[in-house]
């Protein structure tokens, strides 16, 4: 029996590990990409950035909109702001064993 349950929690742990680095390469791409636009716009226009370093196209319509309407420099905060909360995001994935604890850890 006490063999059965350690086998059981070897494998969720190792799927929880699985997801986990799935998950943080996602948000470390993510995080990557925004980092290149803010580089990026030190040089050329938001717009170019957009193009240049594209994301989903729902984000980039979204950003493009927000240039249209808003000065550069506060889509370069909104960038990092977001940059921010990403890293935030990757420790709470790092960090928790259960959604549960996850979402506790997205909400502090």
């Amino acid at each position: 029996m006490r063999m059965l349950l350690l086998a059981a929690l070897c494998f969720t742990t190792l799927f929880a590990d699985s997801f986990r680095q799935q998950e943080i390469k996602k948000v470390d791409s993510v995080i990557s990409i925004l980092q290149q636009r803010i580089i990026c716009m030190q040089k050329s226009s938001g717009k170019e950035c957009l193009k240049k370093y594209p994301l989903d196209p729902k984000s980039d319509t979204s950003d493009k909109v927000f240039l249209m309407s808003f000065p550069q420099s506060f889509y370069e905060a909104k960038l990092h702001r977001s940059i921010n909360q990403l890293q935030k995001q990757k420790i709470c994935i790092g960090k928790s064993l259960t959604k549960k604890e996850l979402k506790k850890c997205f909400t502090q």
